[in-house]
This record gives structure tokens, C-alpha cells and sequence, in this order.
């Protein structure tokens, strides 16, 4: 139980250093989250489990945020301090949220890797929730022009995107 409070409690930290302060500290944060992570939270011999699921998730990250930005229910800040470099593409910052998010998926978030409907609905509320209240602290992102259609959009993204997530990516536990 402890690992799993500390699971969450680091990707919740992490979370709101990327928002916040964005750049090079979301950066910084993310490597940090991801060696105490190593360090306490996953066992030697799944290492390359979690770090091949960490690469996958950021793959689909990349996608999912770039989809969003196109579609313009996400509008980057464009700046060389908050790593973001282009207005169609997700600023770095962004992408360590996914790394960040999926130290989650085979800790905090493995009960949903059976229930995909159950995974899609949580992801089709809890998303457009996090985008929300990101666009409201962070100075790097902001909602597209109608916020109804923003977050319809990143539900949308997000109920597709994590059952996938789940049921491609995150292996069984009896395999951990």
C-alpha cells in the first residue's frame, strides 16, 4: 500500500511541477520521479517491462497531444523556457506528463487493466478534468478558443487512447 501511495504522491508532484513551471524543471522533475521510481517503487527484474511501457506511452503521448494541438483544442506557448519549440507540435514539457503518467499504469492504475470500458469512462472524465485544471496553472498551455469542444476533444483522445494503452501495452501482473 505504501508503494502505491508513493506512486501516486510522485506522479502527483511531478504533475504539478510540469504545469507550473514547465521547461527545463519539468525536465529535471521527471528524471527524479523516474529514479526514485526505479530505485523504490518497481523490482530489478521488471525494469525492462516498465521502461519499454515508458517508451510506448510517450510514443502514444506524442500522438494523442499532436492530434489535440491540430485539431486546436490545445494551444502551446511558444518559448525556448518552456521547451516549447513549435505551435503544431507538444512542448517537451508536456511529453514528460505521459512519461510521468505512465509510471502509473502497472502501480496505481493496474485495477483498470481489466476493465476497459470502466478505463475508457475514467479517461473520458478524469483528462478533460487534469487539461482543465492544467490550463488554469500553467502559463505553457491553454484550451483552445471553445472550451467545450477542447475538452470534448482530449475526452474524446483520451477514452480511445488509454484502453488501448491498457490492453496493448500494460502487461499482466502475474508477469511482473
Amino acid at each position: 500500500m505504501l508503494r502505491l501511495l508513493a506512486n501516486i504522491a510522485l506522479f502527483q508532484l511531478g504533475w504539478f511541477v510540469c504545469i507550473w513551471q514547465g521547461g527545463i524543471a519539468a525536465v529535471l522533475v521527471t528524471i527524479v520521479v523516474l529514479i526514485l521510481h526505479f530505485c523504490f517503487l518497481v523490482k530489478r527484474e521488471s525494469y525492462r517491462v516498465e521502461a519499454v511501457l515508458l517508451i510506448k506511452v510517450l510514443a502514444v503521448g506524442f500522438v494523442v497531444e499532436t492530434i489535440a494541438i491540430q485539431a486546436g483544442a490545445l494551444e502551446p506557448i511558444i518559448g525556448h523556457d518552456n521547451l516549447a519549440f513549435s505551435a503544431q507540435l507538444p512542448p517537451i514539457w508536456l511529453l514528460c506528463l505521459w512519461v510521468l503518467f505512465a509510471t502509473t499504469l502497472l502501480h496505481g492504475l493496474l485495477w483498470l487493466r481489466e476493465k476497459l470500458l470502466l478505463c475508457s469512462i475514467v479517461a473520458a472524465v478524469s483528462a478533460p478534468s487534469s487539461y482543465y485544471a492544467g490550463s488554469l496553472l500553467s502559463p505553457y498551455m491553454a484550451l483552445g478558443e471553445s472550451l467545450i469542444f477542447s475538452l470534448a476533444v482530449i475526452g474524446l483522445l483520451w477514452a480511445a487512447a488509454l484502453p488501448l494503452i491498457m490492453r496493448f501495452f500494460v502487461n499482466r501482473p502475474e508477469s511482473l
